[in-house]
Protein backbone atom coordinates (compact mmCIF):
# COMPACT_ATOMS: atom_id res chain seq x y z
CA UNK A 1 0.00 0.00 0.00
CA UNK A 2 2.52 2.25 0.86
CA UNK A 3 4.33 1.82 -2.48
CA UNK A 4 0.88 2.54 -4.34
CA UNK A 5 0.85 5.81 -2.44
CA UNK A 6 4.54 6.48 -3.04
CA UNK A 7 4.22 6.17 -6.66
CA UNK A 8 0.90 8.38 -7.24
CA UNK A 9 2.72 11.07 -5.22
CA UNK A 10 5.58 10.84 -7.66
CA UNK A 11 3.02 10.46 -10.54
CA UNK A 12 1.66 13.66 -9.02
CA UNK A 13 5.08 15.66 -8.45
CA UNK A 14 6.22 15.04 -12.11
CA UNK A 15 2.74 15.99 -13.69
CA UNK A 16 2.94 19.45 -11.76
CA UNK A 17 6.67 19.80 -12.33
CA UNK A 18 5.71 19.74 -16.69
CA UNK A 19 3.00 21.81 -16.25
CA UNK A 20 4.71 24.81 -14.45
CA UNK A 21 7.90 23.98 -16.88
CA UNK A 22 5.53 24.05 -19.59
CA UNK A 23 3.73 27.25 -18.74
CA UNK A 24 7.01 29.09 -17.99
CA UNK A 25 8.77 27.75 -21.25
CA UNK A 26 5.87 29.35 -23.40
CA UNK A 27 5.37 32.44 -21.66
CA UNK A 28 9.04 33.07 -21.90
CA UNK A 29 9.05 32.01 -25.75
CA UNK A 30 6.20 34.26 -26.29
CA UNK A 31 7.84 36.99 -24.61
CA UNK A 32 11.73 36.59 -25.43
CA UNK A 33 12.68 39.96 -27.16
CA UNK A 34 10.07 42.29 -25.80
CA UNK A 35 10.68 45.16 -23.77
CA UNK A 36 8.18 46.77 -21.40
CA UNK A 37 6.49 49.95 -23.11
CA UNK A 38 4.24 52.84 -21.89
CA UNK A 39 0.79 52.25 -22.68
CA UNK A 40 0.40 55.25 -24.56
CA UNK A 41 3.36 54.26 -26.29
CA UNK A 42 1.31 50.72 -27.82
CA UNK A 43 -1.53 52.64 -28.16
CA UNK A 44 -0.31 55.44 -30.75
CA UNK A 45 -1.22 53.16 -33.51
CA UNK A 46 -4.55 53.30 -32.67
CA UNK A 47 -7.21 55.63 -34.79
CA UNK A 48 -8.05 59.48 -33.82
CA UNK A 49 -10.84 59.28 -31.83
CA UNK A 50 -10.47 56.23 -30.00
CA UNK A 51 -10.33 56.47 -26.40
CA UNK A 52 -6.93 56.19 -24.56
CA UNK A 53 -8.24 55.50 -21.30
CA UNK A 54 -10.77 53.11 -22.58
CA UNK A 55 -8.28 51.16 -24.68
CA UNK A 56 -5.50 51.74 -22.17
CA UNK A 57 -8.58 49.96 -19.67
CA UNK A 58 -8.19 47.37 -22.49
CA UNK A 59 -4.60 46.22 -22.49
CA UNK A 60 -4.87 46.34 -18.34
CA UNK A 61 -7.47 43.76 -18.77
CA UNK A 62 -6.39 41.41 -21.09
CA UNK A 63 -2.76 41.54 -19.44
CA UNK A 64 -4.50 40.43 -16.06
CA UNK A 65 -6.94 37.82 -17.69
CA UNK A 66 -3.98 35.90 -19.51
CA UNK A 67 -1.35 37.14 -16.43
CA UNK A 68 1.07 39.28 -18.65
CA UNK A 69 2.13 42.59 -17.72
CA UNK A 70 -0.04 44.64 -20.00
CA UNK A 71 3.29 46.69 -21.27
CA UNK A 72 4.63 43.88 -22.72
CA UNK A 73 1.41 43.29 -25.07
CA UNK A 74 1.18 45.07 -28.63
CA UNK A 75 -1.98 46.11 -30.70
CA UNK A 76 -0.33 43.31 -33.40
CA UNK A 77 -0.83 40.05 -30.34
CA UNK A 78 -3.09 37.73 -31.21
CA UNK A 79 -5.76 36.97 -28.90
CA UNK A 80 -5.51 33.58 -29.85
CA UNK A 81 -1.50 33.43 -29.08
CA UNK A 82 -2.84 34.42 -25.57
CA UNK A 83 -5.43 31.87 -26.06
CA UNK A 84 -2.64 28.76 -26.20
CA UNK A 85 -0.11 30.03 -23.68
CA UNK A 86 -3.46 29.83 -21.59
CA UNK A 87 -4.10 26.01 -22.45
CA UNK A 88 -1.90 25.78 -19.48
CA UNK A 89 -3.98 27.54 -17.22
CA UNK A 90 -7.27 25.51 -18.59
CA UNK A 91 -8.49 28.84 -20.37
CA UNK A 92 -8.96 30.60 -17.38
CA UNK A 93 -7.90 33.38 -19.03
CA UNK A 94 -10.02 32.96 -21.98
CA UNK A 95 -13.10 32.93 -18.96
CA UNK A 96 -11.92 35.71 -17.46
CA UNK A 97 -11.57 37.84 -20.66
CA UNK A 98 -15.65 36.67 -21.94
CA UNK A 99 -16.81 37.31 -18.64
CA UNK A 100 -15.24 41.32 -19.34
CA UNK A 101 -16.70 41.32 -22.41
CA UNK A 102 -19.72 40.27 -21.56
CA UNK A 103 -20.07 42.91 -18.53
CA UNK A 104 -19.65 45.56 -21.43
CA UNK A 105 -22.07 43.92 -23.79
CA UNK A 106 -20.04 41.92 -26.19
CA UNK A 107 -21.90 38.78 -26.62
CA UNK A 108 -19.46 36.75 -28.71
CA UNK A 109 -15.56 36.93 -28.85
CA UNK A 110 -14.52 35.82 -32.54
CA UNK A 111 -11.09 34.73 -31.47
CA UNK A 112 -9.40 33.85 -35.16
CA UNK A 113 -7.06 36.19 -36.36
CA UNK A 114 -8.58 38.73 -33.74
CA UNK A 115 -5.54 41.39 -32.35
CA UNK A 116 -5.87 43.19 -29.03
CA UNK A 117 -6.08 46.28 -31.65
CA UNK A 118 -9.49 44.54 -32.83
CA UNK A 119 -10.65 43.98 -29.40
CA UNK A 120 -9.99 47.87 -28.31
CA UNK A 121 -11.50 48.81 -31.43
CA UNK A 122 -15.00 46.88 -30.95
CA UNK A 123 -15.02 47.78 -27.05
CA UNK A 124 -14.17 51.29 -26.82
CA UNK A 125 -16.20 54.08 -27.79
CA UNK A 126 -15.18 56.47 -30.36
Amino acid sequence: MDVGASFLGGVVAVAAAAYFAGRHHSRQKWMRGREPMAADQILRGLPEGVSQDEASEVLQVVGKCFGIRPEILRLEDSISALQAMDSWALGKGQEDLEAWLRSRGVKSLRTKGITIRDLILSTTKG
